[in-house]
């Protein structure tokens, strides 16, 4: 018993030692951080429709491949201060050339559309997915960089399999 006694007022101790050379702030003190404590960090005095008006869509992928032709990808997001009924447009933009190569529309709650990496892509450019407010083009999301190839050029990985060799095609010799 008497352990613990002399550990409980050790404890006891240590705790006034550390409340007293650690206090906390006081905005009145001249010492405080130059911090208005007397204003709250968010603005409470706003309606409450306020904090949920911003309105935000958020693209996770395609991710950046790269990813080969004709093959079946997904474009996916998730938003913030929207109606799961407003209407997105879903574009596939090549960033070479600006080129729209792929373009659909979708409800925003689906939050997934599904599209084909087409053959008259150019795989030496660089694509994203661009997703938008139908009626706020202001309000949008883009996916990362991605990148393509044929399946050609990599002895038809990614293009179906076959040709006899024990399930694979045989790749080309350069």
């Amino acid at each position: 018993m008497k352990k613990f006694l002399a550990l409980f007022f050790i404890t006891i101790t240590l705790i006034a030692t550390f409340a007293v050379a650690f206090p906390a702030p006081n905005p009145n003190d001249y010492d405080a951080p130059k911090d208005d404590y007397s204003k709250p960090k968010d603005d409470y005095s706003k309606p409450k429709d306020d904090y949920y008006s911003k309105q935000e869509i958020h693209v996770s992928s395609p991710g950046s491949g790269p990813w080969a032709v004709k093959s079946d990808q997904s474009v996916s997001w998730w938003s913030l201060g929207i109606s799961s009924d407003a209407k997105v447009k879903v574009e596939i933009i090549d960033k070479d050339s600006g080129d729209v190569v792929f373009s659909d529309e979708a409800s925003c709650g689906t939050g997934n559309l599904n599209f084909k990496i087409g053959e008259d892509w150019n795989v030496k450019h660089t694509y994203f997915a661009l997703v938008y407010l139908k009626d706020n083009k202001d309000c949008k999301g883009e996916s990362g960089k991605f990148t393509i190839f044929k399946t050609d050029e990599y002895g038809g990985y990614g293009g179906g399999y076959g040709g006899g060799y024990g399930g694979y095609e045989k790749k080309k010799d350069y």
